[in-house]
């Protein structure tokens, strides 16, 4: 009883160490895809700051042509080329942001980070979102519930051998051989030998130590169990917060949306009556800025989502490649 506990026991480690490697190549798949997104969302950053810097140099050079024609005071001027330098700085502030981004992908990637690795062009149009409408399957899918699952057990099982501990040890030993004396090997005399025998050892006094075991065993066990249930309370709190974050970040994606659209129609009706003389270059500078402003909301928003669906995946017990997160190997043996 004692051997098959402690093989049992043995069995679950390994099985819960399996799982947590399962587990942990799934979440590094996770995170490597989040980078990429990372990297991507940089990129469009970045080409935004650049057309912001198009576009702030062109108002500046309007303002500068209407300056020389009089209709303009200088005030503009200054307005125009303040938004130009911010322009420049933002620029050189999303390059480093593309680069550290595409160093850290490179990093996960065992690549040297350099910051050279491309980069393919994203759609805008965001895949469909991933069902979470099970969340107890979680139960049988997700590694890291196995591995707990399997640490539970195997805290069961050592409990389990250190209380048969306090029994008597039963063996029986049989040897079977020939007698190698050399004076019966001159006779030419090589007889088959037997010897059998039964054993028992009953632990008497060990100072404590098995007693001791046996609690220690006991604390393990609840351990482990309590264990158990801040992973499960985890894994829920995990696929609550993601579907509320994608049920939020949606809508706020709409509405930024309009936004832009707004403030777009907006901003050219600003630079008519600009050119028109009906207005000042501030309220012009002011709704290009919210302009873009928004814009960069929504691609912050939309990658965003993207990142949040990946760890949506990741907490349902998706996986990322075509391979089953528990190998079917490692299934069968928690199924014995």
């Amino acid at each position: 009883g004692r051997l098959r506990a402690q093989k049992g026991a043995a069995q679950a480690n390994y099985a819960a160490a399996a799982l947590d490697y399962a587990f942990a190549r799934q979440s590094l798949a996770a995170t490597t895809a989040k980078s990429w997104f990372v990297a991507v969302q940089a990129s469009r950053l970045l080409a935004l700051s650049e057309q912001a810097v198009a576009i702030y140099g062109e108002l500046l050079n309007v303002s500068q042509i209407r300056q020389r024609a009089g209709k303009v005071s200088e005030f503009d001027v200054i307005q125009a080329q303040a938004a130009f330098d911010g322009a420049q700085a933002n620029l050189q502030d999303a390059q480093n942001s593309l680069a550290g981004s595409k160093r850290n992908l490179e990093l996960l990637l065992g690549r040297y980070p350099a910051a050279e690795i491309a980069l393919s062009a994203q759609s805008a149009t965001l895949p469909i979102a991933v069902s979470g409408s099970v969340p107890l399957s979680l139960l049988s899918r997700r590694p890291d519930l196995l591995a707990a699952e399997q640490q539970v057990r195997s805290a069961f099982r050592t409990l389990e051998a250190s209380k048969l501990a306090l029994l008597p040890d039963f063996s029986f030993k049989l040897e079977v051989g020939r007698f190698s004396d050399n004076v019966i090997s001159l006779l030419d005399l090589n007889p088959w030998m037997g010897h059998a025998a039964i054993g028992m050892q009953i632990p008497i006094y060990e100072g404590g130590a098995l007693i001791a075991q046996i609690n220690i065993a006991d604390a393990q066990e609840q351990a482990a169990v309590a264990g158990y249930g801040s992973v499960v309370l985890s894994a829920f709190n995990e696929v609550e917060s993601s579907l509320a974050n994608e049920y939020h970040l949606s809508r706020s994606l709409v509405y930024v949306d309009q936004g832009v659209f707004s403030l777009a129609q907006a901003v050219a009706l600003a630079k008519d009556r600009y050119q028109a003389g009906a207005s000042d270059m501030q309220s012009v500078l002011q709704l290009q800025t919210s302009e873009l402003n928004g814009q960069a909301d929504a691609i912050n928003l939309r990658y965003s989502l993207l990142a949040n669906r990946v760890g949506l995946n990741l907490a349902l017990g998706g996986s990322f490649d075509n391979q089953p997160v528990v190998p079917a190997a490692l299934l069968s043996t928690l199924n014995q």
